[in-house]
């Protein structure tokens, strides 16, 4: 195990030596920056829309996301 965190120190030491990784690493950051703020921006229209249209209460990711997948049930049972 020693052996792989050389190796690993040595890999990462010359990847930030270069300004290639950073460049990467920000290409990255922005991709995935404005990936989440438009789909985080659709998620919030939404549920603006949802409440609006008398849809109950608006939509939380509490409800619809965090809730299902913690929750031991079927999610949609089918009777």
């Amino acid at each position: 195990m020693t052996n792989v965190w050389i190796i690993c120190r040595k890999e990462l030491r010359s990847y930030f030596a270069s300004p290639i990784a950073y460049a990467v690493m920000a290409l990255f950051a922005l991709i995935f920056g404005i990936w989440f703020y438009l789909y985080t921006r659709e998620f919030v229209n939404f549920s603006f829309r949802s409440q609006m249209s008398g849809g109950g209460s608006p939509m939380s990711v509490n409800e619809y996301i965090i809730r299902p997948i913690l929750d031991s049930r079927e999610p949609f049972p089918s009777s």
